[in-house]
């Protein structure tokens, strides 16, 4: 759920940033809009914020489910060069 969240974010951001390409009025009236706005950045950074540390609890968590369900590790793949 949470890099779903994330990714929410990113692609009305990549958007946003890719009206560099529109020449300086449309960068500067998204500039604008982004500085104008803090009643929606502000809650966003926060979500965001909130999102990054929801999403490293859970890679976190299931790395060590993931440990805890196969003790013991996979061997290891070493390819001979030159075969």
């Amino acid at each position: 759920m949470s890099g779903f969240v994330l990714l929410l974010f990113v692609l009305p951001h990549l958007a946003g940033n890719l009206q560099v390409f529109l020449g300086p009025e449309a960068i500067n009236r998204y500039g604008h809009f982004l500085q104008s706005n803090p009643e929606l950045i502000w809650p966003a950074r926060l979500l965001l914020l909130l999102m990054v540390g929801l999403h490293i609890w859970a890679a976190a968590k299931l790395t060590i489910e993931n440990r805890a369900a196969r003790p013991t590790r996979y061997a290891q793949y070493r390819p001979i060069a030159g075969v």
